[in-house]
């Protein structure tokens, strides 16, 4: 039905999972798309614009942040988990059966 119409081709950012075009990259090279026999150039500062806008948007700076107060909670975690640790193992060792 659609013959002349490019699909989309998209990837998933790792920071809040949204889909991204595969287009929108940050190389210095133009993009060739083709629309029913119409060549369309497209500048390479379109796709950064968009970029930069999806970078700078309250959607991912939010994901990213909840992400990095995850990583930050885990390694909390598993130093207490080290500590617990090695308090049980000293006083398994100066105070005999825990």
């Amino acid at each position: 039905m659609f013959s002349g119409i490019q699909q989309q081709k998209l990837r998933v950012c790792e920071a809040c999972a949204s889909f991204l075009s595969l287009y929108d990259n940050d190389s210095n090279s133009f993009s060739f798309f083709t629309f029913k026999y119409v060549c369309v150039y497209i500048l390479c500062f379109a796709f950064k614009e968009r970029l930069a806008d999806h970078y700078s948007g309250k959607l991912h700076t939010g994901f990213a942040l909840i992400r990095r107060k995850m990583e930050q909670l885990e390694v909390n975690h598993v130093n207490k988990l080290l500590l617990f640790g090695i308090i049980k193992c000293f006083m398994y060792v100066f105070v005999g059966d825990v």
